[in-house]
C-alpha cells in the first residue's frame, strides 16, 4: 500500500487545523491525532449553521474554511497602510515561522488543557 499524503503532513510548510466545539474543547471524533512536530490551530467546527432551514454541520473542513478566512483577513490587514499592529510581524507572513507565531500569539489555551 502506498503512503497516504495530505497537506498538513508537511509540518515544515503547513499548519494543521483541528475542530473545536463552542467551549473550546477539541472535537475528538473529528480530528486526527495531534502531531508534536507541528503546530495545529484549533478553530470551531461543530454546530455550524450554513442555512436556517438546514441541519447544523460539523468537521475539520468547516474549521479549515473559517481559519482560512481569518488568515485572509490577517494578510489583508498586513497590507493596509493604516492601523498597523505593533509587535506582529505581518509583513513576513509568507515565512512559516511568522505564519505560526501570529496565530500562536493570538491563541487561547483549550479549555481541556490539551492544546494552545
Amino acid at each position: 500500500m502506498e503512503h497516504i499524503h495530505f497537506p498538513a503532513k508537511d509540518h515544515h510548510e503547513m499548519s494543521g487545523i483541528l475542530s473545536t466545539n463552542g467551549v473550546n474543547r477539541e472535537s475528538r471524533d473529528l480530528n486526527p491525532y495531534p502531531d508534536d512536530r507541528q503546530h495545529s490551530l484549533g478553530m470551531f467546527g461543530e454546530n455550524i449553521e450554513i442555512a436556517e432551514d438546514k441541519p447544523l454541520k460539523r468537521g475539520t473542513s468547516y474549521s479549515t474554511s473559517i481559519a482560512a478566512s481569518l488568515a485572509a483577513m490577517l494578510l489583508d490587514s498586513s497590507r493596509q497602510e493604516t492601523d498597523k499592529v505593533d509587535g506582529l510581524d505581518l509583513f513576513r507572513m509568507k515565512e512559516m515561522r511568522v505564519r505560526t507565531n501570529v496565530p500562536v500569539g493570538m491563541a487561547k489555551e483549550s479549555s481541556d488543557g490539551k492544546y494552545k
